[in-house]
């Protein structure tokens, strides 16, 4: 598998970010979750690490934004109105 996306979107009762990714074949998928874009990153590329067979992991990953996530690029809640 070249590339993966994950669904990203912010936890309404936590307010922390979830990200995760449905395997196409059925089997399973990752699920992981973080306060900040930073940790979610990191976060990310270890459950990736984990869950593929070494020699497997996808070259690259990316993240499909899903709704209004509130949070600057440096990963902190932004401004309300600003994105």
């Amino acid at each position: 598998m070249e590339k993966i996306t994950f669904q990203v979107s912010r936890c309404e009762e936590s307010g922390w970010l979830v990200a995760s990714w449905d395997d196409p074949t059925g089997q399973g998928g990752i699920t992981t979750q973080a306060r900040d874009l930073r940790e979610l990153q990191e976060q990310v590329v270890e459950a990736t690490r984990c869950h593929f067979e070494p020699g497997t992991t996808p070259g690259r990953i990316g993240r499909l934004s899903t709704g209004y996530l509130g949070i600057s690029g440096d990963g902190r809640p932004a401004a309300a109105g600003l994105r």
